[in-house]
């Protein structure tokens, strides 16, 4: 749950239908995601329901995996896939235009290390982030899609870590088209998101 999350600041990033989770995947919501500046957490992203604020709050990992169960509504996997990514792109890049806008001075390097922090602490998990060569690395603690899935219940976590990759990839190459993200896409592999960074070494 985000506290204060209505805060007249905080920007519309993009909007999505929430499925129900029975069999029929039904309609039943509409989630808004959105992102704030807070000068003292950084950049803030989370999901609400209109005219609800932070009483319908959601984190980053739960928003993905929301999604992910309106896109299996299809009923096709490729079609499942291919809705994520346009909306993970989609989300992607409103955040980098959105985080650009407001740190225009930084070097490429700096803002995509703050875009990627925003997103890592949007999902609620603990991190630490460390240079090697031409390589930056976030090593997680823990799999937050995993854990949002076991709490929730929610399904689709294969999808919404392909959400996550897309979603970070269209975030950084945003910044410099020569970055690159590699992304864990299993709960059960080592946590570390790394961005490549050629153009620095």
């Amino acid at each position: 749950m985000v506290s204060g999350v209505s805060r007249p600041q905080a920007a519309s990033l993009c909007s999505y239908v929430i499925a129900s989770a029975d069999m029929y995947y039904g309609e039943c919501n509409l989630r808004v995601v959105r992102v704030r500046d807070d000068p003292e957490k950084g950049f803030q992203i989370w999901g609400e329901i209109p005219d609800s604020g932070s009483v319908s709050a959601v984190n980053l990992c739960e928003v993905l995996l929301e999604y992910a169960l309106t896109c299996q509504a299809v009923g096709d996997p490729s079609v499942a896939r291919q809705n994520m990514d346009i909306f993970a792109k989609k989300l992607g890049q409103a955040l980098a235009d959105y985080i650009v806008a407001r740190v225009p001075a930084e070097t490429a390097k700096n803002v995509c290390a703050c875009a990627m922090e925003c997103v890592l602490e949007s999902m609620n998990v603990h991190f630490y982030m460390e240079q090697t060569g031409g390589e930056l690395r976030f090593v997680l603690e823990r799999c937050p899609l995993h854990e949002s899935t076991m709490r929730t219940g929610l399904t689709g976590e294969e999808l919404a870590h392909y959400g996550i990759q897309v979603l970070c990839q269209t975030l950084v190459q945003a910044f410099d088209p020569n970055l690159s993200v590699r992304v864990p896409l299993e709960a059960d592999a080592e946590h570390v998101f790394v961005v490549s960074m050629p153009s620095y070494t």
